[in-house]
């Protein structure tokens, strides 16, 4: 991958937004500054296809909070931590916590 050597954490260069409808943004910035080819939480969204669907990102920190507080009425959630597109430092990006709707911060590569 461009700019990535083994053993180091991708970055998505420091792209930290949060907020509701910037997932897209964060996952297709990653995309743009680190490749695809891998096998990262983000271009594992945009290859994947469902259901004639191919638009899938990570979604940003706020996103993952607004599907937990809904997870009743959408369903198909397990009561697990989800991956976010909001990093915090380059080696750590944010997780939402399914089960207790409490976020925390882990290696990438946890």
């Amino acid at each position: 991958m461009p700019g990535v050597q083994s053993g180091q954490f991708a970055s998505n260069g420091g792209v930290t937004e949060r907020r509701i409808g910037t997932g897209r943004f964060n996952t297709d910035e990653f995309i743009r500054q680190v490749g695809t080819g891998g096998g990262y939480a983000f271009d594992l969204c945009v290859s994947y296809e469902s259901n004639g669907f191919t638009d899938w990102f990570l979604p940003s920190l706020d996103e993952l909070m607004w599907l937990y507080e809904r997870q009743g009425q959408i369903g198909g959630f397990l009561p697990e931590p989800y991956w976010s597109s909001t990093e915090d430092i380059p080696r750590d990006s944010f997780h939402l916590n399914f089960s207790t709707g409490d976020s925390f911060t882990d290696m990438k590569n946890m």
